[in-house]
């Protein structure tokens, strides 16, 4: 029988670069990032000049020691106010390092999910061949998206 452990929330990270690494901590964000009217710089005061050349979201699971390479990770986020399946994303990855994984969203992604507040949750799932399988849960991480 399997041991369950609550983590943190998933982080949200502007940009899908693989040198994007800071989690924010803003509730609402824009889709699109070049429209000078996007809500990360309406709401959020974030800086044209360099915010403007971020492209999408990164959804990653919170860094924690004992997540190892091989584990199982799942990405949800639905879209709670349109509420329509159409509008949710889940996503399955075999993670190939150690500590996190991640998953990246460009913006036809973010518009395929909608406007809206978006619940982003997930869980990671430890090794079958372990003596005992540990199934880390995520706790929800709300945010509302916006357009532009």
């Amino acid at each position: 029988m399997p041991i369950y452990k609550v983590l943190p929330p998933m982080e949200l990270i502007h940009g899908t670069s693989a040198s994007a690494n800071t989690p924010f901590q803003e509730s609402i964000i824009g889709i699109d990032k070049t429209n000078p009217q996007c809500a990360d710089y309406i709401i959020n005061n974030r800086t044209y000049a360099t915010h403007s050349k971020l492209f999408g979201l990164m959804v990653r699971t919170p860094p924690l020691q004992q997540i190892q390479k091989g584990f199982t990770a799942e990405f949800y986020i639905d879209n709670t106010t349109l509420g329509q399946s159409a509008n949710n994303l889940s996503f399955q990855l075999t993670l190939n390092s150690d500590w996190s994984g991640a998953i990246m969203l460009p913006p036809s992604e973010m518009q395929k999910i909608g406007v809206g507040v978006w619940d982003c949750y997930g869980t990671i799932t430890s090794l079958a061949s372990q003596p005992v399988q540990t199934i880390y849960v995520t706790q929800s991480r709300l945010v509302q998206v916006t357009s532009p």
